[in-house]
Order: structure tokens, then sequence, then C-alpha cells
């Protein structure tokens, strides 16, 4: 959708350094209102920042959706649970090639179809651990994968790019978990198949 939607336009304003700067400016409107305690503007802008980072995925062509599923397919990758991980108590390194993990990776069994069985997989796994967590100890993990996604890029790390895109993805639907909200429906809210901006299906906005 954000491809049909943005892509021409993005092409013809932003190469891909701008795409990660725009990535950085929405991330730190969201920090500025977790600053405040903006909670209603957080779920807000959510969406925005979410749309920036896939569509940086996709002008690398990097697919989310078998970027999550190479990196969470169905379970920790640390600790292959499927439900109520608590990794964060151990110090458990991730080994992509884990014989394994990559046995169940293989096995593409109930792959999400949508970005909400997304954040239910996630919080699944995941729900236990950050239940007991503070929502800004969440937050700071997009901020702390963001800035892995641009180092990663900046040496031009592929596979470590796909794999920081994966983890910022995971914990932005963490982060929608935490504050009770279902991300793909503030997506489709914000971006009914239009720009939010302009109200077209292919964007016409100028540049800002």
């Amino acid at each position: 959708m954000f491809k049909s939607i943005y892509d021409e336009h993005n092409r013809e304003f932003y190469d891909d350094k701008d795409l990660l700067l725009r990535i950085n400016e929405e991330l730190s409107r969201v920090d500025e209102l977790m600053r405040k305690e903006n909670l209603a503007g957080v779920i807000q802008y959510l969406p925005r920042l979410f749309a920036w980072l896939v569509t940086f995925a996709n002008r690398v062509d990097i697919n989310i959706s078998e970027a999550l599923w190479e990196k969470y397919p169905g379970v920790c990758p640390y600790c292959l649970k499927k439900r109520n991980c608590m990794c964060i108590t151990q110090e458990t390194k991730y080994t992509a090639q884990r014989p394994e993990l990559k046995k169940i990776r293989e096995g593409r069994k109930n792959v999400p179809q949508s970005l909400t069985e997304w954040q239910q997989l996630l919080a699944n796994i995941y729900g236990k651990v950050n239940k007991v967590q503070m929502l800004i100890q969440v937050w700071l993990h997009v901020s702390e994968e963001i800035g892995e996604i641009c180092r990663a890029f900046r040496r031009r790390f592929d596979n470590n790019l796909r794999e920081e895109l994966a983890d910022a993805t995971a914990w932005i639907l963490s982060t929608a978990t935490k504050l009770g909200v279902d991300l793909q429906q503030l997506v489709l809210q914000r971006y009914p198949g239009c720009c939010d901006v302009c109200g077209k299906e292919k964007c016409q906005c100028e540049i800002l």
C-alpha cells in the first residue's frame, strides 16, 4: 500500500539518506510526546513513523514481513519459546543460523498474514516481560533499533539492515500493544489507501 501511494513521489524528492532522515524526524516527534507523557499524541504519530520505516524498507527492497519471520518465526529467536519469554533476565546470544531456529523458520507454519497478527504473535512471545516494563522502557528499544538501522545502512551491512528493520518493527508493535491499540487499525485509519495529507491515491504533495 505504501509503495503504491508514495514510491513515485519519494523517488522524485528523496534519496535513501533522506528517507532515513524522515524516519529520525518522526522518531524525535514521538520521543518528545513520550517525554511529555502525551499518549494520545504518541498514538497519533506512531502510524507515521511506521509508514516511513516501511517506505525505507521498500526502497532498499526489504520485505518487512519476511524480515520479521526470519527473526521471529513464531518463537523468541533467543530461547525459542512461543509464549512468555523471559530472555531479558538472561545473557542469551542471537545466532541466525542456529539449527533449531532454521528448522522452525523453514517450516513457515502459522506465518502472520496481517500487521494485527504480527502484533499478536509478538504479544504472545513477549507480553509477559513487556507488561512489567514501563512504556518508556519499551519505546526506547525503538530508538535504539532505528539507530542501528542507520549504522547498518552507513556501513553497508545488508544482513544487519534486514535484521534491524525487523527489530524496529517488532518494538513498534510492542509499543502499540503496551498502549492498548492495534497498529494496523491506526495505520488504515490514517492511510485508507491514500496519502494522509493530499488525499490522493498517488501522493502529489509538494516536499516540505
